[in-house]
């Protein structure tokens, strides 16, 4: 009997607090789902909180909030006096910054006091925005949340090999390990709606260095090995288009000549999905596979030259610089991009062709 009643005081006590909610029913918090950083026409900080209204009459809309700051945390404590509820962080879902002002100032700074809370997520998905930010929280999607929103997009266009998904905790330990630089998904307003760019590049700095497309950062994919699953590839505007899959992926790495050599192999499984002239049919399928391997090479060259140029390496061959070569590695640690920007990096795709669906 007297376990029973200890039970029951046990189950008053957690209907009571709110099961960590402090008492605070919906109506009585705000959680925001959403928040951004912008600079306004005098370079001064913009920040914006998207938060659900839990009510009856606000189903479905959403409460923006936005002041001007010198701190995100400084802001949120401006937002607080402009709500209806006590602001929670614990249900973000993503952290937009805009290129305006991570041109001139470190990412870091923008995401420092989020990361300090322990009550906050550390699955956060940071994005850029190429454009004003406010255009962005305005939108409302239809039967969503703008937060889930643009979550669910960056999420869904990294499966199909369009952009880098990274979470707040991976954007702060890419800032902090020498051996790679970050990159994070670029999103902009097109239209009545929301669309990713492709992949915005962060120098070791934490600032804005340059921009993939959607085609370049398939290719950041591969060389990261992080395309898990088919992904729609064409060659040209005439050649075949196919389902393609990324086998295997393998670095070699060496120092010779003062400076550090890599070769990235990568072998693909390729289902052709369109055929638009007769030379790509499939009698002529080994002659297809080295025209898709030859594209390929060209593409992730390419690509590896770009990063080079802008002295970013989103790829991390700095982890496999100091686990193969630690002693020349150390010579390197304290400004790897320079290093990088000055290795010897070849890249060797291989192709096989699986099948050409159900026609011939």
């Amino acid at each position: 009997m007297k376990r029973k009643l200890i039970l029951l005081l046990l189950l008053l006590a957690l209907l009571a607090t709110g099961c960590g909610t402090e008492g605070k029913s919906l109506e009585q918090m705000s959680l925001s789902l959403a928040a951004a950083v912008d600079a306004d026409e005098n370079d001064r900080l913009v920040i914006y909180q998207s938060n659900p209204i839990f009510s009856q009459t606000g189903q479905g809309k959403s409460h923006i909030l936005k002041v001007e700051s010198g701190t995100v945390r400084q802001a949120r404590d401006q937002m607080q006096l402009m709500s209806t509820g006590t602001i929670r962080g614990g249900k973000l879902q993503v952290m937009l910054i805009g290129k305006k002002v991570i041109e001139t100032r470190s990412a870091g700074a923008f995401y420092d006091s989020f990361l300090r809370d322990a009550k906050n997520p550390s699955n956060v998905t940071m994005a850029l925005v190429d454009g004003p930010v406010k255009e962005i929280m305005i939108f409302r999607p239809k039967d969503h949340h703008l937060g889930s929103f643009v979550h669910e997009l960056i999420e869904t266009a990294n499966k199909e090999g369009s952009t880098v998904e990274t979470m707040i905790r991976q954007l702060h330990d890419q800032a902090f390990e020498p051996g790679i630089t970050a990159a994070v998904a670029e999103i902009a307003k097109k239209g009545n709606t929301i669309a990713v760019k492709g992949t915005a590049l962060l120098n070791k700095q934490g600032l804005y260095a340059g921009s993939l497309n959607r085609e370049e950062s398939l290719m950041l994919l591969f060389l990261q090995d992080e395309a898990k699953r088919k992904v729609s590839y064409s060659v040209g505007t005439k050649g075949p288009s196919m389902n393609i899959a990324l086998k295997k992926h393998k670095v070699r790495t060496n120092w010779s000549n003062g400076a550090f050599q890599f070769e990235i192999k990568l072998k693909f499984n390729a289902e052709i999905t369109e055929v638009v002239e007769d030379r790509y049919r499939m009698e002529n399928a080994q002659a297809v596979g080295a025209l898709i391997t030859k594209e390929l090479q060209q593409s992730l060259q390419k690509l590896v030259g770009k990063l080079q140029e802008l002295q970013v390496d989103p790829i991390g061959l700095g982890l496999y610089a100091r686990a193969s070569e630690y002693k020349h590695w150390k010579t390197v640690e304290h400004d790897w991009p320079a290093a990088f920007s000055k290795a010897k990096i070849k890249v060797t795709p291989e192709v096989t062709i699986e099948n050409y669906g159900v026609i011939k």
